[in-house]
Formats: structure tokens, sequence, C-alpha cells
């Protein structure tokens, strides 16, 4: 169908970056937004929105930005923007993506022990206490993977565990011999456990073997002997101030005190924003721990209810763990890019075809001793932001020092050009902010600061990089043969002037 004269001038003005609709149904607006400017790390999350796009009968002009500055959006015949809703899309994918990553694995634990439920109470009589075991034996692995990496956090996450199934189990065999005993043990382990959850998982990482993890055990210690003396002195003031009704309603399955409930969902907000703000995998696993703990104290004295879910917890725990130690060990820190052992590892995989492309931050060493190294670093989480959502099937990891290195398995050269050129292009338009020494230290005198008027403007700078390709072909048949002749095309770019593609 051609275009109407209205529909071809729009499409010629829109800028890269922006979406033109496929086809034109009544009321349709033309959908635009400018990816780049939505944040650094938005377009390694933008695969699925653009596939919900296209499904809505959007295709994308140009998904790879020639222009970094905000662009104006083109308004929509009835007078909507698509800036905010897609902002908004592009969010909820990024959330969606998260807690796939984070919630999957714990989930399907926590689903599994519910399952297994009918088949652990129908084991002969012989072989429970057996089944009894093996929730120590989820919280005994996760301790010492914990003490193998030093990770004090999850150390006393794992005793936790290990003592709150303790308690649950307490609860049912003295319940029918001394009831204050078990209330007073049933309400703590309520109450208490999820503080401690929230607690160390907010405490910064200290490692176990020093005063951090000396001071960690006592304050553990601390809070066992409290209930111990609670117990011992009956102080039943106490348990009953702890085990009232603070909660408007009542709900009959719901077995735990209300400050228990209370508790719980206070610690998972906080547990949710923090895995918001950190976006970590183990946060993810201590927060999908609160639900097998949550059913597991809510239904102790149940038969098989404790067992199944707190090895469920435990092993969520001791999983998570081993995927966040992973993520350290293959992702650089500073710009969050997969690192050399994960590049490495993609270059051993890699078939018959590809390309590999090397990438250096122009004058990066004389820009560090002018700026500091504080600023160096932020180039260098600039540059990874941009080349991160490189397009065209290319993968971008962290070379060492200010090199980088994009891989595009099964492309060609000529393919990869165009995108290598637009993540030129737009680092080297990218305006870089430099932060003056004496910016405010907290961002309620900088905004006082800047409605003041008395804030001057920031300076900014530019950055350059330099990238030389190199594809796979009969004299260059091993990866490392390719990356060496990148490397050499990538000085053939440093001496040709910088701030550009050589091949």
């Amino acid at each position: 169908m051609p275009l109407s004269a209205w529909e071809a001038s729009s499409r010629a003005q829109c800028p890269p970056g922006l979406l033109w609709p496929a086809r034109r149904h009544d009321k349709s607006a033309i959908v635009g937004i400018f990816v780049k400017q939505v944040d650094q790390d938005v377009n390694a999350r933008t695969l699925p929105i653009r596939s919900f796009l296209k499904s809505l009968g959007y295709r994308p002009l140009s998904w790879n930005t020639r222009n970094i500055h905000p662009c104006k959006v083109q308004p929509s015949r009835n007078g909507i923007s698509g800036n905010t809703g897609l902002r908004r899309l592009l969010a909820l994918s990024g959330l969606l993506t998260l807690l796939t990553r984070t919630l999957l694995i714990p989930v399907i634990l926590t689903l599994a022990a519910y399952l297994m439920l009918p088949y652990l109470r129908a084991t002969p009589q012989a072989w429970q206490p057996l089944l009894q075991a093996i929730p120590y034996s989820a919280c005994l692995l996760a301790l010492c993977i914990a003490l193998l990496f030093n990770q004090g956090r999850v150390f006393f996450l794992a005793l936790l565990l290990g003592l709150g199934y303790w308690a649950l189990n307490s609860v049912a065999t003295t319940a029918a011999i001394d009831a204050f005993h078990a209330a007073v043990i049933f309400t703590a382990c309520s109450i208490l456990l999820p503080l401690n959850f929230a607690i160390f998982t907010f405490l910064k990482e200290k490692g176990l073997l020093n005063l951090s993890g000396i001071l960690r055990s006592g304050f553990l210690l601390a809070q066992v002997i409290f209930v111990g003396w609670v117990i011992r002195g009956e102080k039943t003031e106490l348990l009953l101030s702890a085990a009232g009704n603070y909660l408007p309603f009542g709900i009959e399955a719901i077995r735990l005190p209300d400050l228990g409930v209370i508790t719980l969902l206070l610690v998972a907000g906080l547990l949710s924003w923090r895995l918001w703000r950190e976006q970590s995998v183990l946060d993810g696993s201590i927060l999908a721990l609160l639900l097998p703990f949550a059913i597991a104290a809510n239904w102790a004295g149940t038969i098989m209810v404790p067992e199944a879910f707190m090895t469920a917890a435990g092993l969520t725990l001791a999983l998570g763990l081993i995927l966040h130690t992973h993520r350290i060990a293959y992702r650089d820190e500073l710009t969050g890019l997969p690192g050399r052992r994960a590049l490495n590892e993609r270059l051993a995989a890699l078939g018959r075809r590809y390309t590999i492309a090397m990438l250096d931050v122009d004058h990066f060493k004389k820009f560090n001793d002018t700026y500091g190294h504080d600023v160096g670093d932020q180039v260098l989480r600039m540059v990874a932001s941009r080349i991160r959502g490189v397009g065209g099937g290319g993968k971008a990891y962290r070379y060492g020092g200010e090199e980088f290195t994009i891989v595009f398995p099964g492309k060609s050269i000529e393919h990869s050009l165009e995108y290598l050129e637009n993540v030129r292009e737009e680092i080297a338009n990218y305006a870089l902010v430099l932060r003056s020494n004496d910016r405010p230290a907290d961002r309620k005198r900088g905004r006082e600061r800047r409605g003041s008027g008395k804030s001057a403007k920031p300076k900014t700078t530019h950055v350059t990089i330099s990238i030389g390709v190199a594809a796979r072909n009969d004299e260059l048949r091993q990866p490392d043969m390719v990356v060496k002749a990148a490397d050499e095309a990538l000085y053939r770019a440093k001496k040709g002037g910088r701030n550009r593609v050589s091949k």
C-alpha cells in the first residue's frame, strides 16, 4: 500500500531508534522511543519487548542509534505519545527478565517439595529418621559452600535455616508435653528468623573467619539466650505480647502469629526492593526461600511438611550461592560485561564462521591522568553500556584494561561492520558529564543547590574508540589467530588517526 504524503514525510523525519507502524489502522500512532536513552543497561533487555512490538505490527527502522542525545518523539495523530508507554513496557520487560533469572529455580524447588509430599508421607516408618535428616543435609551443603568461598552472610543464613528446622521439629515433639515451651519457640521462630534473613542480607559481606564473623555469631547466640531466658523464666507476658492480635482480620489457614505475618511481609518487601536495586541472584534466592520457610512454619507439626519445604529452602540458598559465585567469576565487576574467562569459553565453542572485533578506548591513559581514575572508570562503564547493545548478533566482553571484544557468531565482516560503525559513532557523540569535586555528598543538598541556581554548568567531554575486526577464513582457522588479526587491525586503526573501524 503506498504511503500518504503525511506518512512519507513523518517516516523520513523519524530518527534512528524510533518505531514506525508496519500497518496503519484507525487512530494508529507513531510509537517512538529513544531506546538508548532509557538507561545504560536497557539494550541488553530489549529483545523480549522487540518481539512483543513486532507481534503488534510494528517493525524497527533501526535499533542501533547513531545519536545518543535525546530526540523528540514524533506526535501521534490522536495526540498521544508512545514514549511513556514504551518506557513502562521496557521496565516491565526488564522486571520479568530479572524475576525469571533469579526466582525460576527457587520456585521449581518449592513446587517440587509440594509435589513430593504424598510420596514422603507414604514412605515406610523405618525411613522417617532418614527423611527428617535431609533438611539438615541441605543446610550443611550451603554451609560448606559458604565456608569454601568465605561467604559469611550465606553461612549464617544456612545456620539460621538449620536452627529454624530444629525449632519447628521441637515444636511438634514438645507441644503435648510443654505447651508454653512449644509456643515460645514457634513464636520466636516465626518472628526472629525472617528478621535475621533481612539483617544478614543487608549486612556487608566481610567474610567469616574474622572479627566480623565473631560479632555476628555473638548476635545469633544472644537471641538464642534470650529465647532460653523467656522459656526458663516463663515470661508469659512477653509471649502474650508477641502472639497477640495485631491484624484487623484473621485467616483460618494462617497459623502464624500476627507479628510473624507482618514481619514476613515487611521482610519480603525489603528483599524485593534490594533485588530490584542490586539484581543479584543471591538476593533473589534469599527472597525466594521465604516462601518455603513460611509454609514449613505455618504447617509445623504436619507430617513431612517441614522436612520437604525446609529442604527446598536449604537447596535454594545453596544453589543461589553457586550461581552468585559463578557470576562473580565470569562477570567483570566494573562494567558488568562478561569477562576474559567467559570470552575464552565462548571462543572455544565457536563454529566455522564468525567475526571478532577488538575495541580500545583512545588516549585512555592520558584521560586517566587528566581527570583521575574515578572518571576513567566512568568512561569504561559508559563504553560498556553502549557496546552491550551492539545488535547484529554480537556479544560484548571486557578483554582487559580499556580493551573490549565483540564476537559475532555465524556472521561475516560485511554484516558486522554496520553495527560496529554505529557503536563507534554513538560513543563519539556521547557527551560525558564530568562530576565536579565540590559535588554535594547527598541528593537533598544537590537538589537544593540546583534549585538555587548556584550550581555551575556541568563540564562535558567526549571519548572515542578504535575498532579492529577480523573473520575466520582458510588462513585464520583458530579463534586466537582471529583475535590476533583483529588486534593488528586495531593497531592500524590507531595508526590511521583513531576513532575508526579497520579490517
